[in-house]
């Protein structure tokens, strides 16, 4: 089942997000394995970030194994951060058409 993860963070800037990106960056692929799309963006008084994920579990294990650790390297918290899921139900890719519909 593929899940679509929405993330704001009221606490973290486009500079703090770019440290994020640049710590997960060396620890593996951008997108992670598992991660379809990411986008991210301010939005309003807060950071988004959007991405699509093939599984819960490969959405789990990039938190646990990367994107965690690399908030800490980056000397900031996830303890803040409002998380929400929903299953996706419809993806449309340019050049790919439509998947899941």
């Amino acid at each position: 089942m593929a899940i679509c993860l929405v993330v704001d963070n009221v606490d973290e800037s486009r500079e703090e997000f770019e440290s994020v990106m640049k710590q997960l960056g060396q620890s593996g692929p951008i997108p992670p394995t598992g991660a379809s799309l990411l986008v991210a963006g301010a939005a309003e008084d807060r950071w988004r970030v959007i991405s699509n994920w093939d599984s819960p579990e490969s959405l789990q294990r990039f938190f646990g194994e990367r994107l965690a650790p690399a908030y800490k390297d980056a000397g900031l918290s996830l303890d803040n951060v409002r998380r929400s899921t929903f299953e996706v139900h419809t993806l449309v890719v340019e050049g790919g058409g439509a998947q899941g519909a």
